[in-house]
């Protein structure tokens, strides 16, 4: 069964077609579950984004600014040039990719305050 494509969020994909390549971009990712549909445990994670990265830089010559790694929620966020981040999504272990710079305010504003009565 082939491995289906990456979900890419719409901001990154239009970034990613507007970008030169040698664009400074922030993206994160998360990896696909094992094949047996499981987690992956932080080492795997942690060893998955390494080799991903590295296959990344054989096959563009880009390198990452900077990588973190979430262990523990098989997702990483990593600062590169545009080539190196459209090679990542092409690689069948992502699951998904979205931009690190939403345009949309994302913060819960607070409601105005009022006083409530409880029953007694």
């Amino acid at each position: 069964m082939p491995t289906p494509k990456a979900v890419l969020d719409p901001l990154l994909n239009q970034r990613l077609l507007e970008a030169p390549d040698s664009e400074a971009m922030d993206a994160v990712f998360t990896l696909r579950p094992s094949a047996k549909g499981s987690g992956l445990t932080p080492a795997a994670t942690r060893a998955t984004v390494e080799r991903l990265l590295l296959r990344a830089h054989k096959l563009t010559g880009a390198t990452a600014i900077q990588v973190t790694v979430f262990d523990n929620i098989q997702s990483f966020a990593v600062s590169a040039p545009a080539i190196l981040i459209k090679s990542l999504i092409g690689f069948k272990e992502i699951a998904s990719a979205m931009s690190n710079q939403q345009q949309q305010d994302l913060l819960i504003r607070p409601v105005a305050r009022r006083e409530v009565k409880l029953p007694k």
